[in-house]
């Protein structure tokens, strides 16, 4: 788990997604990030969510497991996409 000093912190924002069948950005705001975000899909989703950038497909997105808490360096928010099998699966995520 990366180490995180407070100084290095600008601000927290968090927020859930609803991933679906067809890629999505985690967020569509311009959220620059300064070390990246948290990932949790729920544990209660009936299908599984992967992670990738805006060509991410369930093939050869990274697998995100149900419940688990990911932490993903990433510098802006849009350039983070979420895609599913199932759709409306949940996915609660923390930028810092």
């Amino acid at each position: 788990m990366p180490s995180i000093e407070k100084s290095s912190v600008r601000g927290i924002r968090n927020a859930v997604t609803t991933v679906g069948t067809t890629a999505v950005p985690i967020s569509a705001d311009t959220l620059e990030t300064v070390k990246g975000v948290w990932l949790q899909p729920l544990a209660a989703n009936a299908g599984e969510i992967y992670l990738g950038g805006p060509g991410v497909t369930t093939s050869n997105g990274l697998l995100l497991a149900k419940g688990e808490i990911n932490f993903f360096p990433a510098a802006m928010l849009p350039d983070v996409y979420l895609i599913s099998g199932s759709a409306d699966q949940t996915l609660k995520w923390v930028a810092i």
